[in-house]
């Protein structure tokens, strides 16, 4: 009797939970690949907890609190995140797809709020921006098929665009207006804006980012310190070869977990920005590739489920293209800074930095997750058909 023809020896074989197949043959598992970023982002939060225990435990010694205060604070962070994402990720699409839109003027109000509060935290307030942007400009791009025939069509995302950045810029710094700048770009080239709405963007936004380089004196003193190494003598050229120093220690293999000893206050921001050298020295280039390698899957998975979803739905696509650019850019950006192939800094390391902004990369993660949710909730089961036993050869024959 032939096995191969029973329902349920097909059924075994079978994904009940979608695999997508578009016109050129691309194929892209949902269900798999769902459960492989997530184990991925597992991965980063524990190892960055790690990581942010041992650069931060000398700075908490010193200030007279207990050895885990900042790690406490860490996970606080993270579980507020966790339990957005969470909200995110489980309510219904059409809520979801309500919240999009609306969440770029409460994002903006809540923006406004933190940048004269008294515990400012730019990092967290730049990281709702660019969260606000991403899920208003994803929608709005999306609800349309990625399609433009008129100038006038894109008239308010770049209005708030601007307004945007005109916060963006209160930070002070040019690295993170420059991946605003960029995740922009890439959105509305993405969301089928032509070349001359492209370009008017960038009029637009060129001008005041160029204002607001030239108004910090510190930011054209690293700019023409990159290019004039040398040019300027004091701290910042001793951090430099400070942090170059740290991450050469480490060697291949690094010196163990809170062995390290650029953390006792030698390095500043060694928490945060620079969190990579205190990785280097104490996990070595070993450690940094296997970092690195969990970035590309992200990478890969994140950017792939984008081009999946592009005919299925348009908003999903963009959102997974958008969270995606988000985490994987800031690692980028951190990582040149730190070996300064850019001249900017101070922008923090996804999952690594100490800082309440992990909980605005939490709820990137969640919402791309859901985006692989949502193929996943159309899949259809195999269709029973009911097997004819007529067919199979007779065991006995007369």
């Amino acid at each position: 009797m032939n096995r191969n023809n029973y329902d349920d020896w097909n059924f075994m074989g079978k994904s009940l939970t979608g695999t997508v197949s578009d016109e050129k043959g691309f194929t892209y598992n949902f269900k798999r690949n769902s459960v492989v970023l997530f184990t991925v982002v597992l991965i980063l939060i524990v190892f960055g907890l790690v990581c942010t225990y041992s650069a931060t435990y000398p700075k908490a010694l010193e200030e007279g609190r207990n050895h885990y205060y900042y790690l406490q604070n860490q996970i606080i962070f993270i579980l507020a995140g966790s339990a957005v994402g969470l909200l995110f990720y489980f309510i219904p699409e059409k809520t979801f797809e309500v919240i999009s839109p609306v969440s770029v003027f409460v994002i903006f109000g809540l923006s406004l709020v933190l940048s004269f509060g008294e515990k400012y935290s730019p990092s967290l307030s730049y990281s709702l921006i660019m969260l606000g942007i991403s899920m208003y400009l994803s929608h709005y791009f999306g609800k349309r098929n990625n399609r433009f025939y008129r100038l006038r069509e894109i008239a308010l995302p770049l209005l708030f665009c601007v307004a945007f950045f005109v916060l963006v810029s209160l930070q002070n710094n040019v690295m993170m207006s420059f991946l605003y700048f960029v995740l922009i770009i890439y959105l509305f080239a993405l969301g089928g804006v032509g070349l001359g709405g492209v370009l008017l963007l960038v009029l637009f936004i060129a001008v005041p980012f160029v204002c607001s380089f030239l108004s910090n004196a510190d930011e054209i003193r690293e700019v023409l310190n990159f290019f004039i190494p040398g040019i300027y003598k004091g701290a910042d050229a001793t951090q430099s070869v400070l942090r170059y120093k740290s991450i050469s220690s480490g060697s291949l293999m690094g010196k163990g977990v809170a062995l390290g000893v650029y953390k006792y206050g030698i390095i500043d921001g060694i928490s945060g920005p620079y969190i990579l050298c205190s990785i280097f020295e104490e996990f070595g280039f070993f450690g940094f590739g296997v970092i690195s390698f969990l970035f590309v899957l992200i990478i890969i998975l994140g950017y792939s489920g984008g081009r999946a979803l592009r005919d299925k739905n348009c908003i999903y696509s963009n959102l997974c293209n958008s969270m995606t650019t988000l985490i994987v850019w800031k690692f980028l950006l951190n990582t040149a800074a730190v070996f300064e192939v850019l001249p900017f800094s101070f922008l923090s390391m996804p999952f690594f930095s100490y800082g309440p902004d992990i909980a605005v990369l939490i709820i990137e993660c969640s919402i791309l997750l859901k985006t692989f949710k949502k193929e996943k909730e159309k899949a259809e089961l195999p269709v029973y058909q009911k097997y004819d036993y007529s067919q199979e050869p007779a065991l006995y024959e007369e």
